[in-house]
């Protein structure tokens, strides 16, 4: 598929870049937050953060304590009410899991064009972090595949 770049539009970065360091300064304050394979995030240039998904807090844990500002593609139905206004201003994707999302696929293209940093959940929702209950790919038996 191919998509037009007219059509791309980047999610809003004020807050997203603007409150990162407040915010990492508000939760450390109360938790104990490690970082771990940092410097495995190239400083500048394209790149997808792929990172387990364990806990509700982890999108916005990526966000703020990534190395870079980090838009991640999160469930649609979050988007709702003020939450989805918040989600909206840091610069977060709205994604439909249920059928392809063109849009979602749009935003993150703009944002790898532009050099920017994009987030995902191979796992599509919350799990134990160690792949238990993964499916296989029909195209490569026994290796994981996303769903």
């Amino acid at each position: 598929m191919t998509v037009s770049a007219a059509h791309r539009r980047h999610p809003p970065t004020w807050l997203l870049h603007g409150g990162r360091p407040t915010s990492r300064w508000l939760i450390r304050r109360r938790y104990d937050v490690r970082e771990h394979g940092t410097g495995h995030v190239p400083p500048q240039g394209p790149v997808i953060v792929a990172a387990n998904h364990t806990g509700v807090i982890d999108g916005p844990l990526l966000a703020i304590f990534g190395p870079r500002p980090v838009h991640a593609l999160t469930k649609r139905e979050m988007f709702d009410g003020r939450l989805g206004r918040f989600l909206h201003s840091s610069g977060q994707i709205p994604l439909d899991r249920v059928a392809t999302d063109r849009g979602a696929i749009r935003a993150c293209l703009h944002v790898l064009d532009h050099g920017g940093a994009v987030g995902i959940f191979p796992e599509g929702n919350r799990g134990a972090g160690d792949l238990t209950g993964r499916r296989t790919s029909r195209s490569s038996p026994g290796r994981p595949s996303c769903r």
